[in-house]
């Protein structure tokens, strides 16, 4: 993966059009009441609800993947990204690990006081099945080809990552507090508890590095997260005039989408709690 030569100025001016939009909604979803945890506010059984109902959303992450592979398999010019998304969705089974990514997840529900029972009698609510229903909307080709390359790796790249892990690293205290660690280090330093598998570590391999529009090292330090604005880098400097509106437009959507899951969670007097 090789990043193109420097942009002209009306280049460069389209990627930090990009950037900033993301900055703003990230800062605008990361505000929202319902990923505001202390190790002081928990309560385990509200947490449970929100990381019990956010289950769906990562269970969807291999068909969204699967059917943006599918979405880009048509050349139009620009570099196949294929590859890249290839290998970040078959790490969620590497052959190098004794489970997948979903058995861990389930591990660290545990590890928090879930049952296994209480995890398997869990049903998406409307409002998780219209975050998922949404998202896979968005992958339905209903614009140029150019434009839709654009819209594709932009739902992967800030629903599927950069929100991920700003998720994970919203709601991390909460799971601190119920035990989860990051590492073994911070487990003998807080006298027990269980090193996370799940949530710690993709908060790590999912969070971006790199601004688009800003310089970019070398291709070892870059995250899932950069791997995909790579790509959408480089969609947005091939794509048309209105391909960095495009983007955006489609980073405003995911951000409604996450946030409409999170607004099921209401605050009651002592926390959270589901509206159904």
């Amino acid at each position: 993966m090789m990043l193109r030569d420097k942009p002209g100025a009306e280049e460069q001016a389209r990627l930090v059009e990009v950037d900033e939009v993301a900055k703003a909604l990230i800062a605008d979803f990361s505000s929202h009441p319902a990923l505001d945890w202390t190790e002081a506010n928990v309560n385990r059984g509200r947490v449970l609800s929100i990381l019990m109902q956010r289950r769906f959303l990562s269970l969807g992450f291999t068909p969204l993947y699967d059917m943006a592979i599918d979405a880009l398999a048509t050349a139009d010019g620009g570099d196949d990204c294929r590859p890249v998304l290839r290998r970040i969705l078959r790490q969620e089974y590497d052959d190098k690990t004794p489970t997948t990514h979903r058995e861990d997840l389930v591990t660290d529900l545990v590890a928090l006081g879930a049952t296994r029972d209480a995890v398997l009698e869990t049903q998406p609510s409307s409002a998780t099945r219209r975050t998922v229903e949404v998202l896979l909307e968005l992958l339905v080709k209903s614009e140029e080809w150019a434009l839709h390359r654009i819209q594709v790796l932009a739902l992967v790249w800030f629903a599927a990552e950069v929100l991920v892990s700003m998720e994970y690293e919203m709601l991390w205290p909460a799971m601190q507090a119920l035990g989860l660690r990051r590492d073994k280090k911070d487990l003998e330093a807080r006298g027990g508890g269980t090193v996370s598998v799940f949530y710690f570590p993709h908060m790590g391999h999912d969070k971006p590095r790199f601004r688009l529009s800003g310089r970019w090292p070398t291709l070892d330090s870059w995250s899932h997260a950069d791997k995909i604005a790579h790509c959408l880098r480089n969609a947005v400097l091939d794509g048309p005039g209105n391909g960095a509106d495009h983007c955006c437009a489609v980073l405003r959507r995911c951000t409604a989408a996450k946030r409409a899951f999170y607004d099921q969670f209401p605050r009651v007097e002592n926390g959270w709690a589901p509206n159904d």
